[in-house]
């Protein structure tokens, strides 16, 4: 029925209704509008029509793109360290890590401390890392002055297990510590303080610093301090005695770094390896062009799988989140690569992880729209969560394993 005609039908009952009587009741307009009512939810709806259309309005279809149309590239640099969370100490059979803790700004400090009452060495904890839950979580630290008669001085932003030579040093200990998570270390350093600073503020001698590392080589869990990049500082507290007065100064560490050796025997290079520690970049370039995909497709999603080997990899039992993006032109072959600044896709990493999967649509879009040059794709681990953790990815040469892009594909009809 339409909408017109049923609506003159009603008005033309309502009418009738109207002139039954001139001054009706209260109940009898109560029963015209219920009436009314009535008819207007019976007879005046609208009706839609339906229009047979038998034909889907779009395309769809799933797109496997295979190893065969995938390269893959590892890329292994120097990392370049400071401004992070944790120095490291301690062992396993993945690494060994130590830190090395510079005090440089001095010049609160008299030319010599001949009248020194106290030093403290003030140290902050965090968490400890072990390889399984058997291990002992409190490894024993020994911290020793670091010197040497012609090394170059080390610089945290720089510095890396590639170039720091441990044996050009003289290492001398001087105390220890038994590691607790959370904890405030306050190590009394007195006795061997005097000596150790004069020798830092001679202007003629280096300052190398401290180094600090594990004690005892049985213990396989690696401790974490705070760096001076955190609001726990390691500090040094001097109480001395100057021109008749008795004061305290607070020296904050000027640099420190943790640096981590990796056991190569873990390093397989025929995997691709991420890790913030040994900065490993995975490079990947799938060849969309060899597929000739219509640019009129619309890519409704697009994942990127690799296949995480876990007898290669150890997460610490710790999250950490993965990164992509887009290669330039030159980065393919190239020998470094700096950790880019921005991202188009990432994908959080647990603990007991088998797959690494990267949702990607908007990238692929772009290059198989024409918009964007398909120079490949880098993945990293987050570089301000330096740590240990190293996760081993199959490549395109392991036949069980390879790494394949998968495509949801739309096209209007």
């Amino acid at each position: 029925m339409k909408l017109s005609h049923s609506w003159n039908a009603c008005k033309a009952r309502f009418n009738q209704l109207a002139q039954a009587t001139s001054n009706p009741p209260h109940h009898l307009l109560i029963f015209i509008v219920v009436g009314l009512m009535l008819i207007i939810s019976s007879g005046c709806e609208e009706k839609l029509p339906t229009l047979p259309y038998d034909q889907p309005l779009a395309y769809f279809d799933t797109l496997v793109v295979p190893a065969s149309l995938i390269q893959t590239r590892n890329l292994i640099v120097p990392g370049k360290l400071g401004s992070y969370f944790y120095l490291y100490v301690g062992q396993n059979e993945w690494v060994t890590a130590y830190s090395l803790l510079r005090f440089s700004n001095l010049s609160l400090l008299p030319d010599t401390l001949d009248t020194l009452l106290s030093c403290t060495l003030n140290l902050y904890t965090a968490t400890s890392l072990a390889t399984d839950t058997n291990q002992v979580l409190n490894p024993t630290i020994k911290i020793g002055l670091l010197q040497s008669n012609a090394a170059p001085n080390w610089e945290e932003d720089s510095v890396s297990d590639k170039n720091f030579d441990l044996t050009s040093y003289r290492v001398t200990p001087f105390t220890e510590f038994d590691f607790q998570i959370s904890d405030t270390v306050q190590l009394d350093i007195t006795n061997f303080a005097k000596a150790m600073i004069n020798d830092w503020l001679d202007t003629s001698k280096t300052n190398y610093g401290l180094i600090l590392q594990t004690a005892n080589q049985t213990e396989t869990a690696i401790g974490c301090i705070y760096t001076r990049s955190t609001v726990y500082a390691p500090t040094l507290i001097v109480q001395y005695i100057y021109q008749g007065d008795t004061l305290t100064r607070t020296i904050a560490a000027t640099n420190d770094v943790a640096i981590l050796k990796y056991n190569s025997a873990k390093i397989n290079n025929q995997r691709l390896v991420l890790s913030a520690g040994l900065t490993g970049y995975a490079f990947l370039k799938v060849n969309l062009d060899e597929l000739n995909i219509d640019k009129n497709w619309v890519v409704g999603d697009a994942n990127l799988y690799l296949y995480i080997d876990s007898s290669l990899s150890m997460s610490y039992n710790k999250s950490i989140t993965v990164y992509l993006n887009m290669l330039d032109s030159t980065a393919w072959n190239a020998s470094d690569f700096t950790t880019p600044s921005t991202y188009e896709a990432s994908h959080t990493l647990t603990a007991g992880s088998q797959i690494l999967k990267m949702n990607l649509p908007r990238t692929i879009q772009n290059i198989t729209s024409g918009y964007s040059k398909n120079f490949g794709f880098v993945i990293w681990l987050a570089p301000s969560s330096y740590n240990p953790i190293l996760y081993s990815l199959y490549t395109t040469a392991d036949s069980a394993r390879q790494p394949y892009l998968k495509l949801f594909l739309m096209k209007e009809r």
